[in-house]
């Protein structure tokens, strides 16, 4: 999971967001691997708009208890 969602914030950096919001995360256990479980991380990235003022400046705070 921290895989994961590592990869969703180098993505957004990468787009120069400001911030991720609507972060979702799903687990998936499989059958065909005992072991195996796949965790995927969705979220929304945002960037101010060119001239508009910045409120405050945002923040992501992401819990990894679940």
């Amino acid at each position: 999971r921290e895989l994961a969602l590592s990869r969703m914030q180098a993505e957004a950096q990468r787009d120069n967001a400001a911030g991720i919001v609507g972060v979702r995360t799903e687990v998936y256990n499989h059958v065909w691997g005992e072991h195996a479980t796949e965790f995927l991380a969705l979220g929304t990235a945002i960037r101010p708009l060119e001239g508009a003022p910045q409120l405050t400046k945002p923040s992501l705070v992401l819990g990894m208890d679940r």
